[in-house]
């Protein structure tokens, strides 16, 4: 019974950093930062979305 919430916690913390890097990304891009830094954060955001939706 355990399983469940093991991979409800782990669902609950790759949501919670997907919205941190797209927080982030948002930021880059209101605050204008240079395009290296905005891309940069996109990918993390990328990546961390694709781990998610990858498994």
């Amino acid at each position: 019974m355990a399983r469940p919430v093991l991979a409800e916690q782990a669902g609950r913390r790759s949501a919670l950093a997907a919205l941190a890097a797209l927080d982030s990304f948002e930021r880059a891009i209101v605050e204008r930062d240079n395009r290296l830094v905005v891309e940069t954060r996109r990918l993390k955001c990328l990546a961390i979305l694709d781990g998610i939706i990858g498994g």
